[in-house]
């Protein structure tokens, strides 16, 4: 059995009104929690950093920098899967890449990707971020340009100890690699270095003790050859001369100056030099005697040999001889900004 209570009409529209308000309630409480929901989360993405990302400035591919982790952390840290190499042929600079991604940062090349870049020519290498009193040189005023030359080319420079004085080493790395990098589908070229011993740029050197006394010296092959090699041409392609540029910045120096070997190497070269730029910062016993002979020979065999007195004032007499003997041009590195015209006495600045 039911009880049935009547209702008027009053208390129906008061029932009604409360179901409506109890709605309008509901969804307002909703809105409110959603808003704060949404508030806490722009906090969350103002108050912790993005992972920061890199642009490898070589591949154009984009990388994750990652925080440095503590000796802790390592030890617990998971193993990764190792990535799969990136390729080698992508767009040097990617530019619709580069302009998607913020913030970024470029990974700088190494020397060698520096070659690699450009062509045809290999572009300026600067001073492989090395530092030195020189200061950077865009090639204009390069100390291994100022002569008029063609056709083959030996340079024979000075990779003595001493050329770690007054920042003479990066000096002469620099303006060389530069002078190379210019070479390019030219004519045969030659990289002879010097300091007691002779070698050539492709060569490895064992030394003896700490004192960069040289012991052995291996060709290209693994073959022990000390002095005992004819110097040979390379050929001026862009992989060669890349191969050039990372011989020049890595070969380390050694002990000992000798004039007379490395010039002899030059001229006995098949076919002949065209022309030899000579760099030396340094002064040999006797050094007239082998001016005077080296000189001789290189006139008989129409070789031009110009000359470099890398801030050396002791040689300039010596190295002006050598270059008017054979018909050439000896220059001096004053000093950071000078250099002086030894055949005319005219100084430029650098």
């Amino acid at each position: 059995m039911s009880i049935h209570i009547p209702t008027s009409e009053e208390a129906r529209a008061r029932i009604k009104q409360q179901k409506t308000n109890s709605t309008i309630a509901s969804l307002l409480i909703s809105l409110l929690v959603i808003a704060a929901l949404a508030g806490v989360l722009a906090l969350l993405k103002i108050f912790i950093p993005a992972q920061p990302t890199q642009v490898d400035f070589v591949t154009g591919i984009a990388q994750t920098l990652e925080e440095p982790r503590s000796n802790e952390q390592s030890r617990h840290a998971k193993p990764q899967r190792e990535m799969p190499p990136l390729p080698t042929q992508a767009s040097p600079f990617a530019p619709s890449l580069l302009s998607t991604l913020a913030p970024t940062s470029f990974v700088a090349p190494s020397s060698n990707e520096l070659s690699a870049l450009g062509s045809p020519g290999l572009g300026h290498v600067t001073d492989f971020g090395l530092g030195n009193e020189f200061g950077s040189n865009d090639g204009s005023n390069n100390i291994f340009t100022e002569f008029n030359t063609s056709g083959r080319v030996a340079y024979v420079i000075d990779y003595s100890l001493s050329m770690k004085q007054k920042g003479r080493d990066e000096l002469m790395r620099t303006e060389l690699a530069n002078a190379v990098a210019d070479l390019e589908g030219g004519p045969d070229y030659a990289l002879i270095f010097f300091a007691g011993p002779v070698w050539q740029s492709t060569d490895t050197l064992q030394f003896t003790t700490e004192s960069r006394k040289v012991h052995t010296i291996f060709d290209a092959n693994g073959n022990a050859s000390n002095a005992n090699f004819k110097a040979t041409w390379l050929s001026p392609t862009q992989k060669t001369i890349s191969e050039s540029l990372e011989d020049i910045r890595s070969m380390p120096l050694a002990l000992g100056t000798e004039w007379g070997a490395p010039l002899t190497k030059a001229l006995e070269m098949n076919p002949k030099p065209d022309s030899i730029i000579f760099m030396t910062d340094g002064i040999v016993k006797n050094a007239s005697q082998v001016v005077q002979r080296i000189g001789q020979q290189a006139k008989e065999a129409g070789v031009i040999i110009n000359t470099i007195s890398l801030l050396e004032p002791k040689a300039a007499g010596d190295m002006k001889t050598l270059a008017e003997l054979t018909g050439g041009t000896a220059i001096m590195v004053k000093s950071a900004t000078e250099i002086v015209d030894l055949t005319t006495g005219e100084s430029t600045a650098r």
